[in-house]
Parts: C-alpha cells; structure tokens; sequence
C-alpha cells in the first residue's frame, strides 16, 4: 500500500523537519493555536528556500508545497472584503512559491458558498491543483459537497469525517472514501497521530494522513515578562508549538515500518540548516548576512 503524508505547520522550523522526514507534503499557515490563517507571502518564500535547500542536501525531489487561505479565524462564511483578500493573496503566494492552495468556503446555511470559491479557482487558481479545507467539515450536507468539488475540480478535501477528530469520524470517513471513489483524495485530518493512524488507514481504506505531530517548545527567551500579554491570557508568551521531527518519523514508520529518510542523514542535514531556523541569530548577525545575500 502506498500512503502519503502530510504536514501542517507554521514555522519554518517545522517545515525542515517535514522535509527532512521526506513526507508527500506540507501545509503551510499561520496561527495553528487558532486553527490556521493564511501566512504572509514572505514566510513562504522563506519555506520554498528551505525546501529546495533540504532537497539538494537530501537528493530527494523538494516537498509539495500547499498553503492555506484562511483570512481570519472563526467560521468559513466570508464577505466581500474577505473573498478580495483570498484572490490577491493566492496571487501573492503562488508568486512566492506556492504549489497548490487549500481554500474554501460556505453560506450562512452551510452549503459551499460556490460563487465565491469558483471566482478563485477561475480568475486566480489558473488551473492549478487546488484543496479544500476542514470548511468540508462544517458543510450542511458534506455528501453534496463532496460531489460539488469533484465538478469544479479540486483535487483533495480535507476532512476528520466531520467529527471532532479524524478517528471519531473514521466511519463517515469510509462512506465517503466509497462516495469519491477516487475522483477526489481525501485526506484524513484532525487528531492524527502515531496512536491511531495505522487504525484509520485499515479501518477507513485511506491512505493520505495530515497532521502537526506537535510539541511544546520553551522560548530562548532569558529575559521575561510574565505580567505582559501579547493577546490571551490563555497563550504562553514563552513557549510555542513546533512539528516534531521524532512524532513525523513515527507516524511514518507505523504505517511503513521504517523512516523514509535514515536518521542519521536526518540528522546530518538538520546540523547543516538548523542555524537559519533557530531564534538565535542577533540582529547584527542578521544584517550582515542579508548584505551577504
């Protein structure tokens, strides 16, 4: 069986990591404690740079690319405002290196808000692949969906089976498995990980995996403000989610039964690039090398 893998991550620090790992993909964003929004064009150039990077040192063909278009947190249901700042954001990202976009979104009752989403593909996707994301989830009537964006052409939906964690909707997942019948891939989203992702590809038939195989990382912040908040009091100022290398590998192996990259060129290549990754560089340090550049 072949499976496929996907990363969501939103630091470039876990982009390597997925690179190095050797999965099919990443799904770039931004804020992933919020769900997910879009990044800036700026932090993808920065990613594309890694992956072609990671890939020389690899002798592996770079990692498929997606970014997620998500203007801003809460539900999918977007104004005008909001549908303008996704069409020239996919212009910006496709510009800075972006190999497919992941978009979406809905009505007030729950169905694909089709005039919306058919204005990106046809004025600003250009034909190019195109995913959507976990608004499947929220749909009123996924199966409708589901057979909506196989017409306009999508080539992936995200999906936990409209449950609160991939696993939870493993039964749903199947039927729809059935439903595409590989018109579409779906891909298993949503709590995926090393406890249950060989479970949901024998229990679901599917056989492409996204998740952030997330850890808590501390800040190398030596001088703090703990009274001082940059918005919730619910965040830690001083520690940050970051896809860990480790978790990616052992997501792999369950389903493959060994890394697809040996640890020790993992390794090797990490000591080469972590630098650039790491938020050590001073200021000056940092000025140098763009002069340098």
């Amino acid at each position: 069986m072949k499976y496929k893998f996907e990363v969501c991550a939103d630091a470039p620090r876990s982009c390597l990591h997925a690179f190095l790992a050797g999965v099919d993909s990443v799904e770039l964003c931004a804020g992933l404690r919020i769900g997910g929004i879009t990044p800036t064009a700026g932090l993808v150039r920065q990613v594309w740079r890694l992956n072609q990077e990671a890939s020389k040192r690899l002798g592996r063909p770079p990692v498929r690319l997606k970014v997620l278009v998500r203007p801003r947190e809460g539900d999918f249901c977007y104004s005008i405002c909001d549908y303008q700042a996704m069409a020239e954001d996919i212009v910006d990202l496709y510009a800075a290196g972006a190999d497919e976009v992941v978009i979406g979104g809905l009505t007030p009752d729950g169905a694909l808000d089709l005039g919306g989403i058919k204005r990106l593909l046809d004025e600003y996707c250009a034909g190019r692949p195109v995913s959507c994301h976990r608004a499947f989830d929220m749909c009123a009537h996924p199966e409708a969906a589901l057979e909506q964006l196989v017409a306009l052409g999508f080539t992936s939906i995200l999906t936990s089976g409209g449950a609160s964690n991939a696993y939870a909707g493993v039964s749903q997942l199947k039927e729809w498995h059935k439903l595409a019948s590989g018109r579409i891939n779906l891909i298993a989203a949503g709590g995926v990980g090393k406890s249950n992702i060989a479970a949901l590809a024998q229990e679901s038939g599917l056989t492409y995996f996204h998740f952030s195989a997330k850890e808590q990382v501390p800040s190398p912040m030596v001088f703090r403000k703990d009274n001082v908040a940059m918005g919730s009091s619910d965040f830690d100022e001083y520690s940050r989610t970051e896809s860990s290398l480790a978790e990616i590998n052992a997501n792999i192996i369950m389903l493959e039964g060994a890394p697809r990259v040996s640890i020790e060129v993992q390794q090797n290549v990490l000591k080469q690039l972590e630098m650039v990754v790491v938020p050590r560089l001073t200021a000056s340090k940092m000025n140098q090398e763009a002069k340098q550049e």
